[in-house]
C-alpha cells in the first residue's frame, strides 16, 4: 500500500477536509494556518490545522489538543473566543472555532504605533476581564501577545490560543513547558523553564499593555530566533526602560502600574488580575476626567490602515 501524503497546509483552500470546506487563509504561523470554513451544519468558522513536521511532533499537538478540549468545556467569555471542536481528520489535527470577523488583530493595530490612551485602558480592561475570568476557572493563557489578541467588527477584542500550557498550572518546577509561548512576552520564569502560573500571564499582559501604551516592548531584544538565548538573558536580567522615560506626560499612577506588571521578582509583581481590574477601573476614571482632545483612536487608525488610506 502506498503511503499518503498530505497536502502542505498552503495548499488546502478551497478544499474539503472531513466535513469542513475550507475557503481563505485567516493567518498563519511556524506551526499552524487557520482557515476560514463552514462546517458540516452550514456554519462560518475558524479552523486551525496542525500536522507534525521537523518542527513540530505528535506529542506536542497531542498536548495542546488536549488542553484545547478540557478548556473548551468550561472557558465561556464575551472578551475570548470560543472553542467548538478539536479532532483528527486524516493527517491534520483540527482546533475549531468561533470565526471573529473584524479589522484584524491588535498586533496590526500596533504597527502603526502607540494607542491612544483611551483605547489602550478600555483594551487593557478587556483584556483583564478575561484573564480574570480564566485565572478563576484554574486555566493560564502561557501566550498572551498582539497576534492572538482578535479585533472583531464591534470594537471589542477577544482572546484566542488558549491550550498552549494546561488547565492545571500547579505542576512542580521542572515540569513547565520550556520555551512554549512567545520569547518577547514571557516572563522571566516562563524563559527559565520554570512552571508557567497564573503570575506568568500577567507579566505578559503587562508587556503588551507597556507596548500598546508607548509602542514599544520594554527592553531592548533582538527579535531573530538566532539570537534566542541573548533574547531569554535580556528577559531574565536586563533593567526594563521606565515607560514615563519615554512618554513623559504618562500619568504617573500608570508608569506606576506598568512597572509592577513587569516586575521580574513574582512576589513584587501584581498577584491577581483582579487587582489589575480594580487599577485600571482608577485610571479609566482619572483619564476621563481630562479635557485634552483624544489623540486619533486605534480603530480609526485600523480602519484606515486596512482600507489603504
Amino acid at each position: 500500500m502506498c503511503a499518503v501524503t498530505a497536502k502542505p497546509l498552503f495548499l488546502l483552500m478551497n478544499k474539503k477536509l472531513g466535513d469542513y470546506q475550507l475557503l481563505d487563509v485567516l493567518g498563519s504561523s511556524r506551526i499552524s494556518k487557520v482557515y476560514s470554513a463552514i462546517d458540516g451544519d452550514g456554519n462560518h468558522i475558524a479552523l486551525k490545522l496542525m500536522r507534525e513536521t521537523p518542527f513540530l511532533d505528535k506529542s506536542h499537538i497531542i498536548r495542546v489538543l488536549e488542553n484545547t478540549k478540557s478548556i473548551s468545556g468550561v472557558l465561556h467569555h464575551t472578551h475570548i473566543v470560543d472553542i467548538l471542536d478539536v479532532g483528527k481528520i486524516d493527517d491534520y489535527y483540527y482546533v475549531a472555532m468561533e470565526l471573529i470577523t473584524g479589522p484584524g488583530t491588535l498586533e496590526d493595530a500596533l504597527a502603526t504605533g502607540p494607542l491612544a490612551l483611551d483605547a489602550a485602558l478600555k483594551i487593557g480592561s478587556d483584556l483583564a476581564d478575561a484573564l480574570t475570568h480564566a485565572h478563576a476557572c484554574n486555566i493560564v493563557h502561557g501566550d498572551l501577545k498582539p497576534s492572538n489578541m482578535l479585533v472583531n467588527d464591534h470594537d471589542d477584542v477577544l482572546l484566542t490560543d488558549f491550550g498552549v500550557v494546561s488547565m492545571n498550572y500547579s505542576r512542580a518546577p521542572g515540569q513547565g513547558q520550556v520555551m512554549a509561548g512567545t520569547p518577547r512576552y514571557m516572563s522571566p520564569q516562563q524563559a527559565r523553564g520554570c512552571f508557567v502560573s497564573t503570575l506568568s500571564d500577567v507579566y505578559s499582559y503587562g508587556v503588551v499593555l507597556y507596548e500598546m501604551v508607548t509602542g514599544r516592548l520594554p527592553y531592548l531584544a533582538p527579535t531573530p530566533i538566532a539570537n534566542l538565548q541573548h533574547m531569554i538573558r535580556t528577559i531574565t536580567s536586563a533593567p526594563v526602560v521606565p515607560p514615563v522615560d519615554l512618554i513623559p506626560t504618562l500619568p504617573a499612577a500608570l508608569n506606576r502600574m506598568l512597572l509592577k506588571l513587569i516586575e521580574k521578582d513574582e512576589v513584587q509583581r501584581y498577584q491577581t488580575m483582579k487587582d489589575v481590574q480594580s487599577d485600571l477601573i482608577d485610571l479609566s476614571t482619572q483619564a476621563e476626567s481630562h479635557d485634552e482632545p483624544a489623540p486619533i483612536g486605534l480603530w480609526t487608525r485600523v480602519r484606515r490602515m486596512f482600507s489603504g488610506m
